[in-house]
Parts: structure tokens; C-alpha cells; sequence
């Protein structure tokens, strides 16, 4: 589930990286609290990704 304090996250992510690719661009983005999981409208897909990663700094530790 998506909590109000990740959708900022989330949004001031999206508006540096529309601002790099975009710049002067307006873009918004809406939280839609009617989308469920495994609960797509007829003609949707549902699609999940998983991402990892790592920390590659060297902190000398």
C-alpha cells in the first residue's frame, strides 16, 4: 500500500527527472485510491516489477 509520505517521495522524484529530460514541462502526478491489487479494470493489465540494488560507495569500513 502506498502511504501519503511515499506518494511525495515519490512525486519529487518524478518532477527532478521530468526537469532533466523536460525542462519548463509541467507534469503531475494523482494518486488513484480506487486501484486495488489483483483488481485491474476490464482492459487493464496488472504489472508488478521488483528492482534491487546495492550501495557501491567505498566508506572504508
Amino acid at each position: 500500500m502506498l502511504f501519503p509520505d511515499d506518494f511525495s517521495t515519490w512525486e519529487q522524484t518524478f518532477q527532478e527527472l521530468m526537469q532533466e529530460e523536460k525542462p519548463g514541462a509541467k507534469w503531475s502526478l494523482h494518486l488513484d485510491k480506487n486501484i486495488v491489487p489483483d483488481g485491474a479494470a476490464l482492459g487493464w493489465r496488472q504489472h508488478q516489477q521488483t528492482v534491487l540494488g546495492r550501495d557501491t560507495m567505498d566508506t572504508g569500513r
